[in-house]
């Protein structure tokens, strides 16, 4: 069954799903912790392009930042070399983390009323 959400329960799954966001990036901080404290983190050490990093980055989080009302837009600047050598995952990862953290602190801090 499918009804229209009132204003006042948009606020809630609004509340709700922001709480998510901010619990999920806390627990993979405390993971990501524990495996470098563990050693157990490797770095790959491949030939990347930025671009695809970056795109793959912004449509982990498109979805996010569109219930937000929020539009992302990026470019790798000209001076950027077309191809980097070093570990696209985690690269991925950091933009994916600052992106979330961005849309994060759009949602909790920035909400129209």
């Amino acid at each position: 069954m499918e009804t229209d959400l009132s204003p006042e329960q948009l606020e809630y799954l609004r509340d709700m799903e922001c709480s998510c966001l901010q619990m999920r990036l806390v627990v993979s901080e405390v993971l990501e912790c524990h495996k470098l404290q563990a050693g157990r983190i490797e770095l790959e050490a491949l030939d990347f392009s930025p671009e695809s990093v970056l795109s793959a980055s912004i449509s982990q989080v498109k979805a996010a930042a569109v219930t937000k009302g929020i539009s992302l837009r990026a470019s790798v600047a000209a001076d950027v070399p077309k191809v980097l050598h070093g570990d696209p995952s985690r690269v991925t990862q950091m933009l994916v983390n600052y992106l979330s953290n961005a849309i994060k602190v759009r949602c909790c801090v920035f909400r129209s009323t």
